[in-house]
């Protein structure tokens, strides 16, 4: 017959705050987070470049089209 103290909840599902294992379910947590935010921000900033990039290239073919109207080429 299994003792019924064997069944009782880990460290990290009891919420025992000064446990290793809870400390270092906490660390993985933050260092997921991390990864993910880091990641997500790169792509944001990729994304924001290429519409940095697209508008440059809107403007400077815009201008393109109005210095070739003036020389009427």
């Amino acid at each position: 017959m299994i003792a019924w103290t064997t069944l009782l909840a880990c460290a990290a599902c009891y919420g025992d705050p000064n446990s290793p294992l809870t400390h270092g379910a906490n660390m993985a947590i933050f260092t997921m987070l991390g990864v993910t935010g880091t990641v997500l921000a790169g792509c944001g900033v990729f994304m924001a470049v290429l519409a940095h990039r697209a508008h440059r290239q809107a403007q400077f073919e815009a201008a393109l089209d109005r210095m070739l109207k003036d020389t009427n080429v």
